[in-house]
């Protein structure tokens, strides 16, 4: 293709306006459609037609190109639903052999392009797509009104439309979707009060900005078109240039774009006062009449807040609560009502219903849009915590809080003796799978994984300490009993029985699953900040009891296991699961022998096949402690049949005790106590 200014402009616009979407069926002119967006660096999407509504929805501001041989209704039928639900923000393009369907879809798209097309059609397409001029329907039964406003109107660039009686500027604003309308009052078949009652009614032309025009200039005359839903009252006759001047100001100077909002209420009337009066502001709002169409809109509308005039308190709103609050807590949709209730007993009864904000009736415009931005303040705190909270752990937000930290600017040091269950984790192989993998492929394995290992914490009550490479640091903070240490130790199961389930969301790796070996450890520990005091401190926990639990980490592949569990844990909670001893260690850096454990299962809960590993296992270890290897060899040989499989190829902590044994009696050795010494740290 070759470039010149005009495409170079439009690219630009494209990138920073607007995403690009292929829904094209034709696989051929789907790639060559790629392959010149790829040359001239155009971004773009190329999707199904059935993934563009879900896709569509989180970002409307869009150019789709839609093509289909076999499905062109549903394409034109799905079109017209995004024009519903999202107006002007969406550009849609229809690239058809049938020359007839242009004119059958004329106000279903913005364009049509004779398929197949030449890249630079399509080039020139979306150019006028994007540069089309604004939208005006005059509806007046005054031939002159026309002939007057025509002229000045083409010459300026509008693109104009007319209609000479009320019923047909109402279906004409409905296929059209203008702009602006400029409306007569007196007319034969709907006056001009009656056609904006319907253009607010209708939720495809609720949001059209309407400008009555009349020679009626009594206050009630005004009153009575503003309570139809009209945006602005002019008299006759127009001054053309007033005129222009105020088209260029509402079409061209309107307010940003801000969130999306459901109004919900029986009387319509006082929606589409409210509604009105948010619009100027900027919010996009759609409006509703029961819950179930709320509801429904949800789930294609993509609303920050809902205003609803229907009570909680009479029982005619727990479903929209429960969707809100429940079925769609991700969204974060907020919810006010608005109420005749206005005692503060009755307030707070809305409040606990699950209200964000309550307004009590009668209130002004501004106390509205003044409770629906503070609630959104509200709502954007609420969701900048949340985002905080990924960054720090739940520790580090409790004592920044507590001891003012975030606000203290002295040098003093924070440090608490604590006792705490440690967590370490790692991915095994690590090294060889980052030369089976891309940069990028290693990273997404990586971060899938961890996802998976801190939910499983964040649901058991640990708290996300760091992250080291591919490694994971939790805590377990005790409590006046055992049951930080029992959630300690039932993450840990709970990682056990699903690292499976997570292998198999990753069909990428259905035949290299990840794996990962854990370490647990109780014991003492200090709570501190460390770091550089006047710059950056991490909230942290130190000590040995924390080097404890790497070397179980360390140590676990050893014994090929994913996991060891150090005495200090199993001390605490052997009431309530099964443990195996697995050997007596003395790890890096310390003198005094360390217990580690294989979880095995929850109390009463194990199988018989694990039973009979453990009753086995046990009277080899007591063979092998005693100095009796050769009665040892005969036990592991035992237990090496119950043995699972593992994540390491032939290593299991039978086979480790039967090399070790046979070493043992060649070896003979003069003093024997048991204790083996790890050297790996």
């Amino acid at each position: 293709m070759a470039s010149n200014s005009k495409n170079n402009s439009v690219i630009e616009k494209i990138k920073k306006e607007k995403t690009l979407y292929f829904c094209i069926e034709n696989n051929f002119y789907r790639e060559y459609l790629v392959k010149n967006c790829d040359e001239e660096n155009i971004p773009y999407i190329n999707l199904e037609l059935i993934d563009l509504p879900g896709t569509i929805s989180s970002n409307p501001n869009a150019i789709v190109l839609l093509q289909s041989e076999t499905q062109e209704q549903k394409i034109i039928d799905l079109s017209a639903k995004l024009k519903l639900l999202f107006g002007a923000d969406i550009k849609s393009i229809l690239l058809s052999t049938d020359y007839r369907i242009a004119t059958e879809v004329e106000f279903k798209f913005d364009d049509f392009i004779h398929f197949p097309a030449e890249f630079d059609q399509i080039i020139t397409s979306i150019t006028k797509v994007l540069s089309a001029s604004k939208k005006i329907l005059i509806i007046d039964d005054s031939k002159l009104i026309h002939k007057h406003l025509l002229p000045p109107l083409l010459e300026n660039g509008y693109e104009v439309f007319q209609a000479f009686d009320g019923l047909e500027g109402f279906e004409k604003a409905k296929s059209v979707l203008p702009d602006l309308i400029i409306l007569d009052v007196e007319m034969p078949k709907m006056n001009g009060f009656e056609v904006c009652q319907e253009i607010r009614r209708s939720e495809l032309t609720q949001d059209i900005y309407v400008m009555m025009s009349s020679t009626l200039t009594s206050a009630a005359d005004q009153s009575m078109g503003f309570e139809s839903g009209v945006d602005e009252y002019v008299t006759k006759p127009l001054d053309i240039d007033e005129l222009l001047d105020r088209l260029k100001k509402v079409l061209f100077s309107s307010p940003a774009g801000r969130e999306n909002l459901i109004l919900l209420s029986q009387d319509e009337s006082i929606t589409q006062t409210n509604a009105k009066s948010l619009r100027k502001q900027g919010f996009t709002v759609k409006t509703c009449q029961t819950i179930r169409e709320t509801i429904h809109l949800l789930n294609s509308f993509n609303a920050v807040l809902v205003l609803s005039e229907i009570d909680p308190i009479d029982g005619t709103v727990p479903d929209l609560i429960k969707h809100l609050k429940f079925d769609e807590p991700d969204k974060k949709i907020e919810l006010i009502i608005i109420t005749d209730r206005d005692s503060p007993s009755d307030s707070k009864m809305v409040m606990n219903s699950g209200a964000s904000a309550v307004i009590s009736k009668p209130f002004t415009n501004d106390g509205l849009l003044a409770t629906v931005e503070k609630t959104l303040a509200e709502r954007n705190l609420r969701i900048e915590n949340l985002q905080i909270q990924k960054y720090l752990s739940k520790a580090s937000r409790r004592i920044a809080v507590e001891k003012s930290i975030l606000l203290d600017h002295s040098s003093q040091t924070f440090a608490q003796n604590k006792k705490a269950t440690i967590f370490f984790s790692d991915i095994v192989d690590f090294t060889n799978r980052c030369e089976r993998y891309s940069a990028e492929e290693i990273v997404s394995q990586i971060n899938g994984l961890f996802d998976f290992i801190t939910g499983v914490i964040v649901d058991h009550d640990g708290d996300i300490d760091k992250f080291i490479g591919d490694a994971c640091m939790a805590f377990w903070l005790d409590d006046d009993q055992d049951v930080s240490v029992v959630n300690a130790v039932r993450a840990v199961l709970a990682m056990k029985e699903n690292i499976e389930r997570f292998n198999n969301t990753l069909s990428d790796l259905a035949h290299d699953p990840i794996h990962m070996r854990v370490g647990l450890n109780t014991g003492d520990v200090i709570l501190c900040d460390i770091g550089a005091s006047s710059n950056r401190v991490d909230l942290t926990i130190i000590g040995d009891a924390v080097n404890v639990a790497s070397r179980m980490e360390t140590a676990a592949k050893l014994y090929g296991l994913d996991h060891l569990i150090s005495e200090g844990t199993v001390s605490r909670t052997d009431d309530y699961f099964e443990y195996r001893l697995i050997d007596r260690v003395i790890v890096k850096g310390k003198n005094e022998p360390v217990n580690c454990y294989q979880l095995l299962s929850e109390k009463g809960h194990s199988s018989s096949a694990k039973q009979a590993l453990q009753e086995t296992y046990d009277l080899a270890l007591q063979a092998y402690f005693s100095g009796d290897f050769n009665a040892a060899v005969n036990g592991f040989e035992k237990s090496s049949e119950f043995e699972d499989s593992g994540i390491y190829a032939n290593i299991n902590p039978s086979q480790v005790f039967l090399n070790r044994c046979y070493r043992l009696i060649e070896e003979k050795p003069k003093q024997w106590n048991g204790i083996w010494e790890l050297l790996e740290k």
